[in-house]
């Protein structure tokens, strides 16, 4: 009789799981004298593939204490790509952004408003004991709430799917699922900090499924660089705004991988954001400047459903092609891709800001121009009788006409 199990990180309780083609095999042991064998199961499906997080960004680099009453911090990278300045054109109402990743703090002063869903089987659920996910989560829009941290977009709303687990590592049927499940949530664009070295099946079928619902998918290139077609899937993948890494000084981040399929780059070196347990760290990878282009996302969603516009990834896109920062060397590159993105210019781009209201006021007077005429006179004919009486003269004069 075939017999469920589950998966606890990756310990299976089948006693091995084989791949041949694309059926699956398990060989289940029950303990009894009978040996264990094999069975196929899903035969119609592709083998599942382990994705993990960029290297290097397991642990963060430093905790971070932000006193209580020192507002809401920006880190570096907001200034680095002005995003103030595109506060005054959106913050991102109205726009909705699903982060696939480790899960969430639910519980963090910055990410209240974040609900999520767990598609790993981890004991701990949705919430993310790892780091990564709220990292994440933080950067694209941590809330404007006078304490802690602000995120790029701080007033779109924010879904959290666990697609990873609790080791930073997940199957691509639980990114596949997690993707399916942002789409049924309706969300406007979807970050992921993921990544593999080969493309996958189901993940590739499911970023396509996305598009065609209209979503902005991103993710990140990578931390295999600087050696050259280094970037992963499924940033790589048709249509998805592949991310590189910059630091504070504009210059590609050494372990930024690299590759044609680059589309843009954002602040991705210690990057301050939030951190499991209402705490706050500085990670580095292009984990962090995926969620900096996701949050721009978000921003651009905002501004044409206020302004009436209809919004798309290819016109996101272009956006980014048209307005990013060139960095070196000249031209679209391996690197950076179009260059550094630019949130203001994109969305200035995108509808003009509206000019305030200007009160309409009087021409001024000219002095040589002659009285204005109030009082007409009018001379009749000769013999012009009124009620049997000769009229000389009749005056008309303007005022008010009394009732």
């Amino acid at each position: 009789m075939l017999r469920a199990f589950k998966v606890i990180g990756f310990a299976l309780a089948a006693s091995a799981i084989a791949v041949t083609g694309w059926s699956v095999g398990v060989r289940y042991a029950d303990g009894g004298p009978t040996p264990p064998k094999w069975e196929t199961i899903n035969a119609d499906l592709p083998p599942d593939r382990v994705i993990k997080l960029p290297d290097n960004e397991i642990a963060p680099e430093e905790m971070v204490v932000i006193a209580a009453n020192a507002g809401d911090v920006a880190d570096w990278g907001h200034g680095v790509i002005d995003v103030p300045a595109a506060w005054k054109l959106s913050k991102g109402k109205g726009a909705k952004v699903a982060v696939l990743d480790t899960g969430c703090d639910f519980g963090h002063r910055d990410l209240k408003r974040v609900t999520g869903k767990d598609f790993t089987g981890s004991r701990s659920g949705a919430a993310d004991v790892n780091g990564h996910g709220t990292h994440c989560l933080g950067v694209v829009g941590a809330a404007e709430n006078g304490e802690g941290v602000v995120g790029v977009a701080p007033e779109a709303e924010m879904v959290s799917g666990k697609v990873l687990g609790d080791n930073g590592s997940g199957l691509s049927s639980w990114i596949a699922a997690g993707i399916d499940w942002a789409i049924g949530e309706k969300v406007d664009v979807i970050s992921m900090s993921l990544g593999s070295d080969a493309p996958d099946q189901r993940i590739g079928a499911a970023v396509e499924r996305a598009r065609a619902a209209g979503i902005i998918v991103v993710a990140a290139a990578g931390n295999s660089g600087p050696r050259e077609n280094t970037a992963g899937w499924p940033g790589r993948f048709p249509g998805v705004v592949c991310v590189g890494a910059i630091d504070s000084d504009t210059k590609t981040a050494q372990f930024s991988s690299r590759g044609a399929a680059l589309v843009v780059a954002a602040p991705g070196v210690n990057v301050r954001s939030c951190y499991p347990g209402d705490r706050f760290a500085t990670m580095s990878g292009t984990s962090m400047a995926t969620p900096y282009v996701a949050g721009v996302a978000a921003l651009y969603v905002s501004r044409c459903k206020e302004a009436g516009v209809k919004w798309s990834a290819e016109e996101f896109a272009r956006l980014i092609q048209k307005t990013s920062r060139d960095l070196a060397p000249a031209g679209r590159d391996t690197a950076t891709g179009f260059g550094l993105i630019r949130p203001a210019a994109l969305l200035a781009e995108l509808v003009p800001p509206k000019q305030p209201d200007v009160p309409t006021m009087p021409p001024p007077k000219d002095p040589d121009a002659p009285p204005a005429v109030d009082r007409i006179e009018i001379v009749p004919p000769p013999g012009f009788t009124a009620n049997g009486k000769p009229i000389t003269k009749i005056i008309l004069e303007l005022g008010s006409v009394k009732p």
